[in-house]
């Protein structure tokens, strides 16, 4: 997921001759709150968009789903109101359900000043996980219990695939 959507490692903001774009316009529940407040947008932005599209594919819902219109959406960013993609009872039922590379991703994306947002190379390399699917062999919180290291067995299948054939594709 995070590969997929990130592969251009968040350039749909940047021109290929500069690091910012000169347009403000998009969908604006994806946007970052300095492309409402009309500042310098640059890649951050995309992070951001990033951030949201992760909450839409967690939660199933458009970024700010709690918040009644986009209209409002882009207020209270541009006011530098303390809001967050999602409500808050679901930001707390994601703390103990969602894998916790995936809030931690969040927490640092969602953040009002764009300098201290991460970049998207910071975004993927903290998905970067180890063969347990956790950010590292000791930290399994917010998972379910790592996968044995052992391999499984292979058990040979007796007499064909069940169509008739001989189990060659």
């Amino acid at each position: 997921l995070a590969a997929a959507a990130a592969a251009d490692g968040g350039g749909a903001a940047a021109a290929p001759q500069s690091r910012y774009t000169k347009e403000t316009i998009g969908p604006l529940r994806w946007m970052a709150p300095e492309q409402h407040r009309k500042q310098k947008v640059s890649t951050k932005c995309d992070v951001w968009a990033y951030g949201c599209v992760l909450v839409e594919c967690y939660t199933r819902q458009v970024p700010f789903a709690h918040i009644a219109s986009a209209v409002d959406v882009s207020l209270a960013l541009q006011h530098g109101d303390d809001v967050w993609p999602m409500s808050a009872g679901a930001l707390d039922d994601a703390a103990h359900t969602w894998p916790y590379v995936v809030i931690d991703v969040l927490r640092r994306v969602f953040v009002d000043d764009a300098a201290t947002r991460p970049t998207m190379r910071d975004v993927l390399s903290t998905f970067a996980v180890n063969k347990f699917g956790c950010a590292s062999a000791d930290d399994n919180v917010g998972y379910a219990d790592p996968p044995s290291p052992r391999r499984k067995k292979r058990v040979a299948k007796s007499g064909g695939d069940g169509d008739g054939g001989s189990g060659n594709s």
